[in-house]
């Protein structure tokens, strides 16, 4: 926490729903000088907490030094963003049926809102499992136009 000239510069590390401001805020009155938040800059986001963050420019910088290739070395799958969901692995069939918006009957094995893949890993769409198992999509995926370098590997 390096102090520079009536700032302080501050690493914070916490969970969702933590407001930064507020906790700026509070610390001031505490110390009884009062404060405010001039710059915040998150550095990583769960579940991507070794992966390194690229700014827009920074990516800009890559795609033009390196063209595509160097891009997709440095871009994640989508399935790395919905890890931290439940898994529901499918078939080719049920893909195919799920992609087309139909329900999935009695397919779902808990209640809640999970990630559905097809054989070959990829994310087909984000689900809701009703009571009964009932497995209807609420956002369906295309799917890329190559296979991806590091797909999500099932945890079950």
């Amino acid at each position: 926490m390096p102090r520079e000239g009536g700032h302080l510069r501050l690493l914070v590390e916490c969970g969702s729903g933590t407001y930064v401001r507020s906790l700026v805020r509070d610390l001031g009155e505490r110390l009884g000088c009062g404060a405010h938040v001039t710059a915040l800059r998150r550095l990583w986001v769960e579940p991507f907490t070794a992966p390194r963050l690229y700014g827009f420019d920074e990516l800009e910088a890559i795609a033009a030094e390196g063209g595509a290739a160097a891009l997709d070395a440095v871009l994640l799958p989508l399935e790395a963003g919905l890890a931290g969901l439940p898994r529901l692995d499918l078939d080719a069939a049920e893909a195919g049926r799920l992609a087309q918006g139909q329900v999935l009957a009695g397919r779902g094995q808990a209640a809640g809102r999970c990630l559905a893949c097809g054989p070959d890993g990829r994310a087909v769409a984000l689900v809701e499992v009703d009571a009964r198992g009932d497995v209807r999509s609420r956002r369906g995926f295309s799917p890329p136009a190559e296979t991806p370098a590091n797909p999500v590997q099932s945890s079950t």
